[in-house]
Protein backbone atom coordinates (compact mmCIF):
# COMPACT_ATOMS: atom_id res chain seq x y z
CA UNK A 1 0.00 0.00 0.00
CA UNK A 2 1.61 3.77 -0.68
CA UNK A 3 1.88 5.39 1.92
CA UNK A 4 1.86 10.14 1.57
CA UNK A 5 4.03 11.90 3.79
CA UNK A 6 4.25 16.00 5.03
CA UNK A 7 7.79 17.21 5.86
CA UNK A 8 6.75 20.17 8.44
CA UNK A 9 9.49 22.95 9.37
CA UNK A 10 9.13 23.77 13.41
CA UNK A 11 10.74 26.81 14.72
CA UNK A 12 10.62 27.99 17.72
CA UNK A 13 7.89 25.58 18.56
CA UNK A 14 5.85 27.20 15.71
CA UNK A 15 5.22 24.97 12.88
CA UNK A 16 5.30 27.22 9.38
CA UNK A 17 3.04 27.04 6.19
CA UNK A 18 0.43 24.53 8.13
CA UNK A 19 -2.17 25.84 6.11
CA UNK A 20 -0.51 25.09 2.97
CA UNK A 21 0.67 21.40 4.76
CA UNK A 22 -3.01 20.70 5.22
CA UNK A 23 -4.13 21.82 1.81
CA UNK A 24 -2.23 19.46 0.19
CA UNK A 25 -2.68 16.70 3.23
CA UNK A 26 -6.77 17.29 2.40
CA UNK A 27 -6.39 16.68 -1.36
CA UNK A 28 -4.08 13.64 -1.02
CA UNK A 29 -6.69 12.61 0.91
CA UNK A 30 -9.70 13.31 -1.29
CA UNK A 31 -7.60 12.71 -4.51
CA UNK A 32 -5.69 9.48 -3.75
CA UNK A 33 -8.31 7.82 -1.09
CA UNK A 34 -11.22 8.98 -2.45
CA UNK A 35 -12.12 10.62 1.71
CA UNK A 36 -11.57 13.47 3.78
CA UNK A 37 -10.65 12.81 7.40
CA UNK A 38 -11.91 14.94 10.33
CA UNK A 39 -8.65 16.03 11.42
CA UNK A 40 -6.37 18.65 10.35
CA UNK A 41 -2.81 18.22 10.00
CA UNK A 42 -1.72 19.88 13.06
CA UNK A 43 -3.76 16.93 15.20
CA UNK A 44 -0.77 14.63 14.02
CA UNK A 45 2.05 17.24 15.22
CA UNK A 46 4.02 15.75 17.86
CA UNK A 47 5.45 17.37 20.81
CA UNK A 48 8.88 18.99 19.76
CA UNK A 49 11.49 20.77 22.01
CA UNK A 50 11.99 24.55 21.51
CA UNK A 51 14.76 25.12 20.20
CA UNK A 52 16.53 27.94 17.76
CA UNK A 53 17.44 25.41 15.14
CA UNK A 54 14.50 24.29 12.97
CA UNK A 55 13.36 20.84 13.53
CA UNK A 56 12.21 18.76 10.40
CA UNK A 57 8.33 16.94 11.55
CA UNK A 58 7.57 13.95 9.15
CA UNK A 59 3.71 12.59 9.14
CA UNK A 60 3.80 9.40 7.38
CA UNK A 61 -0.04 8.00 6.46
CA UNK A 62 -1.90 5.95 4.18
CA UNK A 63 -6.00 6.02 3.46
CA UNK A 64 -5.95 4.20 6.92
CA UNK A 65 -4.49 7.38 8.59
CA UNK A 66 -1.09 8.30 10.34
CA UNK A 67 1.36 5.45 10.25
CA UNK A 68 4.33 7.79 12.08
CA UNK A 69 5.35 10.87 13.37
CA UNK A 70 8.85 11.80 13.77
CA UNK A 71 11.21 14.82 14.44
CA UNK A 72 14.50 15.60 14.11
CA UNK A 73 17.17 18.38 14.21
CA UNK A 74 17.34 19.66 10.60
CA UNK A 75 20.83 19.49 8.83
CA UNK A 76 20.57 21.20 5.35
CA UNK A 77 22.71 19.27 3.10
CA UNK A 78 25.24 21.10 0.97
CA UNK A 79 23.82 21.85 -2.51
CA UNK A 80 26.32 23.14 -4.84
CA UNK A 81 26.27 21.77 -8.71
CA UNK A 82 23.80 19.81 -10.62
CA UNK A 83 23.35 17.32 -13.13
CA UNK A 84 20.96 17.34 -15.56
CA UNK A 85 19.06 14.10 -16.15
CA UNK A 86 15.97 13.33 -18.50
CA UNK A 87 13.28 11.28 -17.73
CA UNK A 88 9.87 11.50 -19.42
CA UNK A 89 8.32 8.61 -17.59
CA UNK A 90 8.56 10.35 -13.88
CA UNK A 91 5.61 11.03 -12.04
CA UNK A 92 5.49 12.37 -8.24
CA UNK A 93 2.42 14.63 -8.20
CA UNK A 94 1.53 13.63 -4.68
CA UNK A 95 4.17 13.52 -1.51
CA UNK A 96 4.65 9.43 -1.53
CA UNK A 97 7.17 7.69 0.48
CA UNK A 98 8.04 5.76 -2.80
CA UNK A 99 11.00 7.63 -4.45
CA UNK A 100 12.15 4.37 -6.46
CA UNK A 101 12.69 6.65 -9.66
CA UNK A 102 13.59 9.71 -8.22
CA UNK A 103 16.69 7.99 -6.30
CA UNK A 104 17.49 6.60 -9.05
CA UNK A 105 18.03 9.35 -11.21
CA UNK A 106 19.95 10.89 -8.26
CA UNK A 107 22.35 7.72 -8.40
CA UNK A 108 22.91 9.59 -12.24
CA UNK A 109 24.34 12.76 -10.31
CA UNK A 110 28.40 11.89 -10.86
CA UNK A 111 29.86 14.37 -9.25
CA UNK A 112 27.46 16.75 -8.77
CA UNK A 113 25.60 17.73 -5.91
CA UNK A 114 22.21 16.85 -7.29
CA UNK A 115 20.16 16.22 -10.13
CA UNK A 116 17.94 18.68 -12.36
CA UNK A 117 15.10 16.66 -13.92
CA UNK A 118 14.49 17.50 -17.40
CA UNK A 119 10.35 15.79 -18.45
CA UNK A 120 9.41 16.35 -21.90
CA UNK A 121 12.39 18.67 -22.46
CA UNK A 122 11.25 20.95 -20.03
CA UNK A 123 13.06 21.85 -16.67
CA UNK A 124 10.93 20.44 -13.55
CA UNK A 125 12.64 19.69 -9.82
CA UNK A 126 15.91 18.41 -8.32
CA UNK A 127 15.39 14.97 -6.35
CA UNK A 128 14.21 16.78 -2.69
CA UNK A 129 13.05 20.37 -4.17
CA UNK A 130 11.12 22.69 -6.52
CA UNK A 131 13.63 25.35 -8.22
CA UNK A 132 13.48 29.04 -9.07
CA UNK A 133 15.60 30.51 -11.62
CA UNK A 134 16.84 34.36 -11.31
CA UNK A 135 16.94 36.27 -14.37
CA UNK A 136 18.40 39.36 -12.61
CA UNK A 137 14.97 40.74 -12.24
CA UNK A 138 12.52 38.49 -11.25
CA UNK A 139 12.57 34.48 -9.83
CA UNK A 140 10.63 32.52 -12.18
CA UNK A 141 10.18 28.89 -11.53
CA UNK A 142 9.10 25.88 -14.11
CA UNK A 143 5.40 25.41 -15.01
CA UNK A 144 5.21 21.88 -15.05
CA UNK A 145 7.10 20.95 -11.77
CA UNK A 146 6.68 17.37 -10.80
CA UNK A 147 5.65 17.92 -7.52
CA UNK A 148 4.27 21.12 -6.45
CA UNK A 149 5.70 21.59 -2.92
CA UNK A 150 3.62 23.59 -0.43
CA UNK A 151 6.45 26.94 -0.30
CA UNK A 152 5.64 26.66 -4.24
CA UNK A 153 2.22 27.26 -3.66
CA UNK A 154 3.00 29.81 -1.28
CA UNK A 155 5.24 31.93 -3.46
CA UNK A 156 3.22 31.69 -6.12
CA UNK A 157 0.18 32.92 -4.33
CA UNK A 158 2.35 35.95 -2.69
CA UNK A 159 3.18 37.09 -6.65
CA UNK A 160 6.69 36.39 -5.60
CA UNK A 161 7.51 33.82 -9.11
CA UNK A 162 6.65 33.98 -12.29
CA UNK A 163 5.83 30.31 -13.75
CA UNK A 164 7.00 29.63 -17.72
CA UNK A 165 8.41 26.56 -19.50
CA UNK A 166 11.89 26.76 -18.92
CA UNK A 167 14.15 24.34 -21.41
CA UNK A 168 17.58 23.24 -20.53
CA UNK A 169 18.69 25.47 -23.56
CA UNK A 170 17.13 28.54 -22.05
CA UNK A 171 19.41 28.05 -18.95
CA UNK A 172 21.74 30.42 -20.11
CA UNK A 173 19.43 33.36 -19.77
CA UNK A 174 19.21 33.23 -15.56
CA UNK A 175 22.37 34.15 -13.55
CA UNK A 176 21.33 31.28 -10.39
CA UNK A 177 19.10 28.74 -9.72
CA UNK A 178 17.56 28.44 -6.14
CA UNK A 179 16.15 25.02 -4.95
CA UNK A 180 13.57 25.51 -1.75
CA UNK A 181 11.33 23.27 0.11
CA UNK A 182 9.54 23.14 2.73
CA UNK A 183 12.91 23.23 4.79
CA UNK A 184 14.86 25.57 2.81
CA UNK A 185 13.61 29.07 1.77
CA UNK A 186 13.64 30.52 -1.82
CA UNK A 187 17.12 32.24 -2.03
CA UNK A 188 18.81 30.40 0.68
CA UNK A 189 20.91 28.25 -1.55
CA UNK A 190 22.04 30.18 -5.02
CA UNK A 191 23.84 27.65 -7.65
CA UNK A 192 25.52 29.36 -10.27
CA UNK A 193 24.21 28.90 -13.61
CA UNK A 194 27.70 27.29 -14.84
CA UNK A 195 27.43 24.65 -12.05
CA UNK A 196 24.49 23.06 -13.60
CA UNK A 197 26.32 19.96 -15.72
CA UNK A 198 24.81 18.91 -18.97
Amino acid sequence: MCQYVETIKVVNNCALNLAYHNARFIETQAKVFGLVWSEHIEHFLPNVPLQAEPIKVRIVYDCNGVIETSFETYNRRAITSLKLVENNEIDYTYKSTNRLLLNELYAMRQQESDVLIVKNGLITDTSYCNVALFDGHRYVTPAQPLHKGTTLTRLLHENKLTSCPISPQNLHQFEFLSPFNAMIELGEIKIDINAIQP
